[in-house]
């Protein structure tokens, strides 16, 4: 398993790009995980579950693949659900991706 793809099983085509990747790897990071669902749930069945203590996980997804409508309604999903716990956080998220505030 190597930089090189050696022994991988997923090829994704990104940002001008062709990565080899592993399952192994994808599927031990949750990251991945939630990110990749909620975008891809979205492209398939046009609703998109959310799970925003993963948000940036979603906005990052959503920005490689740039899907304008999942990152608007992670949006409005932090916006509706800001509180004193997460302001800041979300503010560094819609400002990183360039979300109206």
């Amino acid at each position: 398993m190597t930089k090189a793809g050696e022994g991988s099983d997923v090829t994704v085509h990104a940002v001008g790009r062709i990565w080899h990747l592993h399952k192994l790897y994808l599927q031990q990071c949750k990251y991945f995980e939630v990110g990749l669902n909620a975008v891809l749930g979205s492209l398939y069945h046009n609703q998109i579950e959310l799970d925003l203590d993963n948000a940036e996980g979603v906005l990052a997804a959503a920005s490689v693949l740039q899907l304008e409508s999942v990152l608007e309604r992670c949006g409005e999903a932090m916006a509706e659900n800001i509180s004193s716990n997460n302001v800041l956080r979300y503010l560094n998220l819609a400002e990183m991706y360039g979300l109206p505030q």
